[in-house]
């Protein structure tokens, strides 16, 4: 695999997937990210990206998780930190054995399988005082498990705040690695997130998506979700797309300056 269109087909035929047995599973899902905003701006994968993006309430992810075995073939596999013993990510991924992406970090270049990274999205507290207790907690939680994994971080992003990035300079020349196991780290985020009910919130989050923190909406955003034309083919994102895409992005429907374009590190594997 050579060019980046032929790994977005790749990543389409997972996505496709994925809709597929949520159709026959009853299960809610949302195309979300820059998958999302292709759909609106591009109508289909935003030219220079290489990474697609779902996300499902808790109880929908947790049953996509139990089910979606029985519906893959011999080419897909799919894989999470409770069931795969060397996987270090929080979000699931729906992977294919027909592509590989080369990624870059700080610390090493590695291969990785194509793939569609699936989110939970989870409840939050309610009231501002156990919501602003949660989320320091889930800092440090999330900064612990970074420190766990410093050899996935991607090197070069300019997006990160400042305490990022001296924690990116600190884990270069002192192995802190070395300090966190990462499975505990994950099993303790886990228990963290899944606290609260997504059937009872009013707000909802990606708290392990990458724009942290900022990933809390108001659940009516997202509703029973909207149909999107994507790539010639019709997949369900968020009801309200303009106020999820303006909240992250600002103003989604300008495209970034060309050298902001690849923040993932990322190419496809024979480049």
């Amino acid at each position: 695999m050579k060019s980046l269109r032929e790994l977005q087909l790749i990543e389409l035929e997972l996505l496709q997937k994925i809709a597929d047995i949520c159709g026959k599973e009853n299960l809610t899902y949302y195309i979300n990210y820059g998958t999302l905003l292709g759909a609106v701006r591009h109508n289909g994968y935003i030219p220079w990206d290489d990474d697609t993006d779902i996300s499902m309430p808790r109880p929908d992810y947790d049953r996509f998780m139990q089910v979606a075995g029985k519906y893959l073939g011999s080419d897909m596999y799919l894989e999470d930190f409770k069931t795969t013993e060397d996987y270090r990510h929080y979000p699931a991924r729906l992977s294919s054995r027909d592509g590989k992406l080369r990624v870059h970090t700080v610390k090493t270049e590695f291969e990785q399988s194509v793939c569609v990274d699936i989110f939970p999205l989870d409840g939050m507290p309610n009231g501002k005082v156990c919501g602003a207790l949660y989320k320091a907690r889930l800092f440090l939680l999330r900064s612990l498990y970074m420190f766990s994994v410093f050899d996935l971080i991607t090197e070069g992003r300019k997006d990160r705040a400042w305490y990022e990035k001296m924690a990116v300079s600190l884990g270069n020349v002192i192995p802190i690695q070395k300090l966190f196991d990462v499975r505990n780290r994950l099993a303790a985020i886990n228990r963290a997130i899944s606290k609260y009910p997504y059937e009872n919130a009013k707000y909802i989050a990606n708290l392990m998506g990458a724009y942290k923190m900022r990933e809390i909406f108001d659940k009516d955003m997202f509703r029973d979700g909207k149909v999107y034309l994507f790539e010639g083919r019709y997949f369900v994102g968020p009801a309200d797309h303009e106020r999820y895409l303006t909240y992250l992005y600002g103003n989604y429907m300008e495209p970034p300056p060309e050298k902001d374009r690849n923040k993932h590190g990322t190419a496809p594997a024979g480049t």
